[in-house]
């Protein structure tokens, strides 16, 4: 019975061994083929050399392996995996960045050779301390937040890292109020998150000793570290509450002073374009009437010399001649004779002034004597027929129609 039962127990334990070896057969492997195949469906190129980043995120990966022929690699991207190890990295020496978050990653380790990398993030793993990160001398950006680390030996390793700017250790365990101290050496620290750690209910004035001790902090977990923070702070240290209300106040006052400058010279130059403004529009307005005065002055005298030209035109077209000034009819020696008469002027004696009463009572009495009544109705025919001759021609030619020619 006993050689049965540990039979039994044999072929339990064998059997129990095969399933394991036949899950771990079944788990999701970082193959070359795999790999292949991946390139394939982000359109990335088959050659491996020739890519320079890999998305092997969310494959379920517990080992990093067959990377060996993708040298030209700059990112890569290998987080919400079961890696519990970094490893096989020794052929990119190009990467720039490593996205390793939601592992199961206890260690940082086999990176020394990376000598280009500037971003690592192995946040939401199990890693406890921090190490063998201080031979990345281009690493800028660190991100450990949701980890294991408890303690001021955990971060030390943090004072060799010469270029660290941001470093991101949030809802971890650190409860050691001496951690201040290990950030106070890291003079390149621009971006310190330190939120959810049990240290900052310890440390009083917690803000503001982080800000005086880390004199380059421009951002301290949620909120940036501003001017008036930092000398608010320093005052503080120096001077306590009062020093700092002081300072307070006067950074209120300067920066009102401020808003204040910009103001009036904002409305200075409203002023000064509304001046430019009007001066423009009073030169336009005086040009606009100079203008039109101009203007006005020579449709004025092209209007009374078009009006003066029109009106000769139009009396010298519309004149009537009368029929005794036609030069035929004016010429008559009986009409010559007549205007003596009517007009007591002797034209042929016209400068004997001392005889002109005299000569002016004999032509009268020599022309009733003498026989001119024939002669008067002959010349007084030929002068009404000539006259009214000339009269129709002048009045067609003028078209102009006399009263009685309707």
């Amino acid at each position: 019975m006993e050689k049965l039962s540990l039979e039994n127990e044999r072929k339990e334990f064998a059997f129990k061994e095969i399933q394991k070896l036949q899950n771990e057969d079944k788990k999701p492997r970082l193959t070359k083929e795999s790999i292949k195949k991946h390139c394939k469906e982000k359109k990335l190129y088959i050659t491996p050399h020739l890519n320079d980043v890999l998305y092997l995120h969310f494959k379920g990966y517990s080992k990093i392996e067959n990377l060996e022929e993708y040298t030209g690699l700059k990112c890569i991207w290998l987080e919400n995996n079961v890696i519990g190890k970094i490893e096989n990295l020794e052929n990119q020496t190009e990467l720039r960045s490593i996205y390793l978050h939601h592992n199961i990653i206890k260690k940082i380790e086999n990176l020394e050779h990376l000598k280009y990398l500037d971003t690592l993030n192995l946040s939401y793993n199990f890693v406890s301390k921090i190490e063998n990160i201080s031979a990345l001398t281009a690493l800028n950006t660190l991100n450990l937040s949701h980890n294991k680390l408890q303690c001021i030996d955990d971060i030390a390793h943090l004072i060799h890292c010469k270029s660290l700017s941001i470093v991101d250790l949030s809802n971890n365990l650190l409860d050691d109020e001496e951690i201040v101290q290990v950030f106070e050496k890291m003079k390149s620290l621009r971006v310190l998150n330190l939120m959810n750690n049990p240290v900052k209910k310890k440390i009083s004035y917690y803000r503001k000793i982080f800000i005086v001790k880390c004199t380059s902090l421009q951002h301290l977990d949620d909120r940036p570290v501003f001017p008036r923070d930092r000398a608010c702070a320093e005052a503080w240290s120096t001077g306590g509450i009062r020093a700092e209300e002081e300072m307070r106040i006067e950074w209120i006052r300067s920066d009102q002073k401020i808003v204040r400058d910009s103001v009036n010279a904002l409305i200075n130059m409203r002023d000064e374009y509304r001046k430019k403004r009007l001066d423009y529009m009073k030169k336009v307005i005086n040009e606009a009437k100079e203008k039109e005065t101009l203007e006005g002055k020579d449709v004025k005298n092209s209007e009374m010399s078009t009006s003066e030209s029109d009106s000769e035109e139009e009396t010298e077209n519309s004149k009537i001649k009368l029929p005794w000034e036609n030069e035929d009819i004016k010429n008559d020696k009986f009409i010559v004779e007549v205007n003596k008469v009517y007009t007591g002027i002797n034209v042929s004696n016209k400068n004997k002034e001392e005889n002109i009463d005299n000569r002016y009572t004999e032509e009268i009495d020599d022309l009733v004597t003498q026989d001119k009544k024939l002669e008067i109705g002959i010349k007084s025919e030929e002068i009404s027929i000539h006259s009214e001759t000339n009269f129709e021609e002048e009045t067609e030619k003028n078209k102009i129609k006399l009263p009685w020619k309707n």
